[in-house]
């Protein structure tokens, strides 16, 4: 059975806009996101985190402020978990199983 995973908390950053045009995906400014695309773009946004890459590395969590979690643990991918699932900056046995079976499912 999993242990409870500790975890380090970071903070939730404003989300990144996105341009997708011939598969290729380029940050874009939140202006750039609300205006017209050209023919055949496609516009994304995301949520990111106040890291240096805006993404979460092994072994960090941050909190959005409905309470969720979003967490990422080694050999898994970044997943959205309940509030419940992280506890005094650990990830809980429940939470472990809920990622574990979130990956397996993809």
């Amino acid at each position: 059975m999993p242990t409870p995973v500790a975890l380090q908390k970071v903070s939730v950053a404003p989300d990144r806009y996105y341009s997708i045009i011939d598969g290729v995906k380029t940050e874009i400014t939140k202006k750039e996101y609300n205006s017209p695309m050209k023919e055949g773009e496609i516009h994304s946004s995301g949520i990111a985190f106040d890291t240096s890459t805006g993404e979460l590395s092994d072994g960090q969590h941050a909190t959005q402020a409905n309470g969720f979690h979003w967490v990422k643990i080694p050999d898994y991918k970044v997943i959205k978990i309940d509030p419940d699932m992280v506890v005094e900056e650990k990830a809980t046995v429940a939470g472990l199983n809920k990622i574990s079976l979130d990956s397996e499912a993809e």
